[in-house]
């Protein structure tokens, strides 16, 4: 019998097998737990007995006005759990939340251009190509944008096909993901996620006062992450882990999401 709830941290420490894929993308810890915060309700597991992690599906919402919409980060199913219709009902799932709770446009996504049998299937969903982004995957291959109109869009104006292909920089929010920009070009990707964050938080224009008291409540939170973490069961090695990826000297200005840790993991780990 399938489960489908809500991700949780721990689930980032069991769905390894999953992202085996070589068409699914891995991000790093913080880009998990920045949706986890943000968006929970669009970030759902599929699991069996045992607790064993079948698919998942990532999504987030954003924009404004007509271009107000469900966005599907990532979506896959491990091989041995396909064909049993698991990413249509993720799918479903996103875009009722999108449709009834937030009442967006439309629901989009993006696939790469090679990868045939991910269109199929969700043209089969009905969704369309709405536009061809050039070089949207790490600047070397180009990425389809697929829209599904969703009951708000009665005229259905936003799946109305450009006729030209756009670049990435003329993507809608392309400047800021950590506050809900639409970013996911070579962004998919650890270093460049890195980059972002420290462009988005450059964007709040910190005095140095005020960076100071950052500093101070980072390490506040951190500890009172980890006494969380422990406090909720997770085997001691599995907190070093966690501890290792948020707080090693590598995760410059990620205060953000240790906030996320710290808020998240009470709820989410049983």
């Amino acid at each position: 019998m399938t489960t489908i709830r809500r991700f949780c941290c721990n689930d980032l420490l069991r769905f390894t097998s999953v992202n085996l894929d070589h068409l699914t993308e891995t991000f790093n810890m913080s880009f998990y737990m920045t949706y986890l915060a943000r968006w929970p309700d669009y970030f759902q597991v599929a699991e069996v007995p045992g607790n064993r992690i079948m698919g998942y599906i990532m999504g987030k919402v954003e924009g404004q006005g007509e271009s107000w919409h469900g966005h599907v980060t990532a979506v896959t199913v491990s091989p041995e759990y396909r064909r049993q219709q698991l990413a249509k009902k993720l799918m479903n799932l996103l875009e009722d939340f999108s449709d009834k709770i937030d009442k967006g446009y439309f629901v989009d996504l993006f696939v790469r251009a090679s990868n045939t049998p991910a269109i199929k299937m969700y043209e089969k969903l009905g969704y369309i190509i709405y536009r061809r982004v050039l070089r949207y995957y790490s600047g070397e291959e180009d990425g389809l944008d697929m829209r599904k109109a969703l009951s708000r869009d009665v005229e259905r104006k936003s799946v109305i096909p450009l006729k030209r292909p756009v670049t990435p920089d003329e993507l809608e929010g392309a400047a800021c993901p950590l506050f809900g920009g639409q970013h996911e070009c070579g962004l998919h990707h650890q270093e460049a996620m890195k980059t972002d964050l420290n462009g988005c938080l450059r964007h709040l224009d910190l005095d140095s006062e005020l960076n100071e008291t950052i500093k101070i409540t980072e390490a506040v939170i951190g500890r009172l992450a980890l006494i969380s973490l422990r406090l909720n069961g997770l085997p001691s090695k599995a907190v070093i882990t966690i501890w290792r990826s948020f707080f090693s000297p590598d995760s410059e200005n990620l205060h953000v999401c240790y906030l996320c840790l710290f808020i998240v993991s009470p709820f989410s780990l049983s």
